[in-house]
Parts: structure tokens; C-alpha cells; sequence
């Protein structure tokens, strides 16, 4: 197993796994034999797995979600650990808080997920306000938020 690095790309990770479908189709046992430890058909996607296998996540959208959490600004970042304390629970917050750890302190939004009562109550004396403010995430026109990943 490999460990993702600090800073991974996207597109090093899709060149990985074009690269080793090519490998295993030219006849390469050994690439054929990671792709076949995963799936049966030497494909694209089969490809991909393997290699999000490789570094320890059980799908090729755990690690495309992993690679866009790590690299994303913070303001970005916040947004998606605010977004997936709601909605994930594959531990994707502890590890983009591990990962990151000023998403702590970045935002009110981010102290109350965390349970971070002086600091939510010293926002609150500041701003009373925060406690009734409507978050609205909006995304640019046409963007779906999906990678090809």
C-alpha cells in the first residue's frame, strides 16, 4: 500500500492508471495481475481502482474526493468538511481535519461542527446575528462538481 502524497494530482493519478492498463494490455503480468486483484476486465475504470486500491481507499471516488480535499484552497476546504459532516460518514472529516488542521479555526460554521463551545460563544458575542444566518453554497453556472476520475 502507498501513501498519497501531501499533494497529490488528479492528473497523475488518471496517468497512473492509463499507464498501467497499457502495461497490463502490452502483456505485463505483473500490471495485468493489480488490475485483476480488483476486477475481472482489463479496463479504464478497472485500471483506476486498482490503483485507488493502492492507496488504501475502496473506490476510485474515496480517492478522487481525497485528492480534491487536499487540494483545494481552505476557503474550498472548509466548504467541503462543513458539506461532509453532514452527509458523509466514512471518515472523510477526520481525515481532511488531519490532513488540514487551521479548518478548525477557520470559520464559526467549522467551530460549531466541532463542538468548539468557547469559540462559538465568543463568535456569537461578537455577531449575534451568526446564530439565524442562512449559508447558501452556490456554484458556478454549468459546473456539476464531478471529476472524470
Amino acid at each position: 500500500m502507498a501513501d498519497l502524497p501531501a499533494r497529490p494530482s488528479l492528473d497523475h493519478l488518471r496517468r497512473q492508471a492509463r499507464d498501467l492498463l497499457r502495461a497490463a494490455r502490452a502483456g505485463d503480468t505483473t500490471a495485468a495481475g493489480r488490475i485483476r486483484a480488483v476486477a475481472d476486465a482489463l479496463t479504464l475504470a478497472s485500471a483506476q481502482l486498482a490503483v485507488a486500491r493502492e492507496y488504501s481507499f475502496a473506490s476510485r471516488t474515496r480517492l478522487r474526493y481525497e485528492v480534491t480535499a487536499r487540494t483545494a484552497s481552505l476557503a474550498r476546504q472548509a466548504e467541503a468538511f462543513c458539506e461532509a459532516s453532514i452527509r458523509d460518514g466514512t471518515g472523510r472529516v477526520a481525515r481532511m481535519l488531519a490532513a488540514t488542521p487551521e479548518l478548525a479555526r477557520y470559520s464559526f460554521a467549522t467551530a460549531v461542527i466541532l463542538g468548539d463551545a468557547g469559540r462559538v460563544r465568543t463568535e456569537l458575542g461578537r455577531d449575534p446575528g451568526l446564530c439565524t444566518r442562512v449559508y447558501v453554497r452556490t456554484r458556478a453556472k454549468g459546473a456539476t462538481g464531478r471529476s472524470a476520475y
